[in-house]
């Protein structure tokens, strides 16, 4: 190659139960390739580290990512357990873009899925999570997970399709058949900017042997190239609902799962008044829709 250009490297990179760490230019790891050919012929040294999947990431926040941590997720998404790619950068089926302002969402990055008559048609990428010590995500065992992906194609008139989110063992590289996997559902009120919605909740087995990671999958044979930029992954939990019957007949507490409607309860009794509905605060100023209103917390 000529001095300054772009090197063109494996982005298919397989190490066992390793995890990829960089490329650098000396055998102790110390100065790290900066991707563009030196001015002499050089040996460039693979670095790997020991994985440790041991610990579920901490989800008690909603984590987003948005695909702007560039340098992190250039080492992340060059290994095959993270995403399924071929020899080299150009053949791949999902490819980590930089710096294109005008197709993101926000920043500068996306993921980009190349539509094309292929014989892999499980082509995925895990999702990150910056915070974790693997920089993988990966999910409690007997959680419940809400994912909401906002996706677009690059023909701007054409609807994304055929989109699922998956579990997988960190440690291998590809897709396992009998672990659990949901189809993607559009939102049509979440559109934003030419991207649309799309949401599906999955649950993690309490008996799997270990922390799944969490992986976007797509058919490439449906000829299709899509961006998805912003991804957020919500562990569902249950709420609390207490009743206040102000001298009327018992009502029972409910438990109800986040973002989900409540079971009307009826109307309890009490001598001598004229049951006037559920409020939720003090001054009866605002009372609760059971066709609309979802519950959001304790209350």
């Amino acid at each position: 190659g000529v001095k300054g250009e772009k090197l063109v490297l494996s982005n298919a990179i397989k190490q066992g139960t390793d995890t990829f760490d960089g490329f650098y230019l000396d055998d102790k790891f110390t100065k790290e390739f900066d991707g563009y050919y030196p001015a002499e012929d050089t040996t460039i040294y693979v670095k790997v580290k020991t994985d440790k999947y041991d610990k579920p990431s901490d989800f008690t926040n909603p984590i987003i990512i948005d695909f702007e941590e560039t340098k992190l997720l250039e080492k992340f998404y060059r290994q095959q357990k993270y995403m399924t790619s071929w020899s080299r950068e150009v053949e791949n089926e999902w490819i980590f873009v930089t710096g294109d302002e005008k197709n993101a969402l926000s920043g500068k990055n996306y993921i980009k899925l190349n539509g094309y008559s292929h014989y892999w048609n499980q082509a995925k990428f895990a999702l990150y999570d910056p915070n974790h010590a693997e920089n993988v995500m990966l999910l409690d065992k007997g959680g419940i997970y809400r994912v909401t992906v906002m996706v677009r194609c690059e023909d701007m008139y054409e609807t994304p399709v055929n989109m699922t989110i998956c579990l997988e063992n960190p440690s291998q590289q590809h897709l396992l058949a009998e672990n659990g996997n949901v189809k993607l559902e559009y939102v049509p009120e979440g559109d934003m900017d030419g991207y649309f919605m799309f949401v599906g909740d999955i649950e993690v087995s309490s008996e799997m042997a270990y922390y799944p990671s969490l992986a976007i999958r797509r058919n490439a044979n449906d000829l299709q190239t899509i961006f998805i930029d912003t991804v957020k992954v919500e562990k569902l939990r249950d709420c609390t609902v207490k009743f206040e019957e102000n001298g009327g007949t018992e009502v029972d507490d409910a438990v109800v799962q986040i973002h989900d409607l409540l079971f009307d309860p009826g109307i309890p009794y009490k001598e001598g008044f004229v049951f006037d509905g559920w409020f939720i605060d003090n001054d009866y100023s605002r009372q609760w829709d059971f066709d609309k209103d979802t519950v959001e917390d304790d209350m």
